[in-house]
């Protein structure tokens, strides 16, 4: 990344960054790094994949689990990150089934071994990621990740639908000792409806603290944008005009 980065400075307390590219256009990255999970609030088509996730993903110098529809952060950064020195998986969700899930399973423990890796989940078929979400592989990885205590930062996009459909995806989050989580909702309410579910889990599992991190677009062509940062109650605001 550093043959892009032509400045880089720090903001918001010791979790966000901005960095500006050869393209002399601003975008946030995200360096977690305070044992915290993060909720980012992005509507839909509001820049969250090209001025958020892929910015991180090139940024970030740890093990990462990246939730990736149509491959938009695979074709993006995988290059680059190869590079870097990490070893790279895409594993394409639409392709896992009960006859090859064993197969999978194999790759994905050796992908785990290496002392770098990044490990892109891809979604073609948005329309089928209902069905895709109650693939048992996807809490098989977040398991091994905790099981084998490896430390790795997990961007999970549109989240909420697979804590829907696979209830064995949130304790992970929960208990994320070990593995960081952004999580990325549509709107505030089914972050709440989240963090009120933890609420009610059994004594024994620790409640995580959440920072949030919002986006608030204030031109249709998203060239003038604002960001919102909360961190223990104190609030970080960033307004970018392109």
């Amino acid at each position: 990344m550093k043959n892009l980065i032509a400045l880089c400075s720090q903001i918001f307390f010791d979790s966000l960054f901005l960095e500006k590219v050869l393209s002399f256009y601003l975008y946030p990255f995200i360096e977690k790094n305070d044992k915290k999970n993060l909720i980012a609030l992005f509507p839909t088509r509001s820049g969250f994949t090209t001025n958020i996730v892929i910015p991180t993903v090139l940024s970030h110098k740890g093990n990462m689990i990246i939730f990736d529809f149509k491959n938009e952060v695979y074709n993006a950064t995988a290059k680059e990150i190869k590079n870097f020195g990490f070893k790279v998986y895409n594993m394409e969700l639409d392709n896992v089934n009960s006859n090859n899930e064993e197969l999978y399973k194999s790759d994905l423990e050796n992908l785990l071994k290496e002392n770098k890796f990044v490990l892109y989940i891809g979604i073609k078929e948005i329309r089928k990621i209902e069905i895709l979400a109650k693939s048992r592989i996807v809490d098989f990885i977040l398991g091994k990740v905790q099981e084998l205590n490896i430390g790795c930062l997990t961007i999970f996009d549109e989240c909420s639908i697979f804590f829907k459909y696979n209830e064995n995806i949130l304790p992970f989050v929960v208990d994320n000792r070990n593995n960081q989580f952004i999580l990325k909702f549509q709107a505030l309410q089914q972050s709440l409806d989240l963090v009120i579910e933890n609420a009610n889990k059994p004594n024994g599992i620790k409640i995580p603290e959440y920072d949030i991190f919002s986006i608030h677009l204030t031109s249709k062509d998203y060239s003038e944008r604002s960001y919102n940062y909360i961190k223990n109650g104190e609030i970080e605001f960033v307004h970018i005009k392109e």
